[in-house]
């Protein structure tokens, strides 16, 4: 990948949620990034929302 331009070492540490993604059937590497969450940021987000739960097939809110 790396001779086909996929320098992921030289992705800085400053940039989280980048990376490089191949698409089947061309073997040239695409940049990409993605959204990037930290760990703080998920377990907010956990807390906050909490999950959801299926019960006989109907969807609740709420932890159990």
């Amino acid at each position: 990948m790396r001779d086909r331009g996929a320098l992921c070492d030289r992705i800085p540490q400053s940039l989280p949620g980048v990376g490089f993604v191949v698409i089947d059937g061309d073997p040239t590497p695409m940049r990409v990034r993605f959204s990037y969450l930290s760990d703080d940021e998920i377990r907010e987000m956990a807390q906050t929302y909490g999950r959801l739960r299926v019960i006989d097939g109907e969807v609740l809110d709420g932890v159990a």
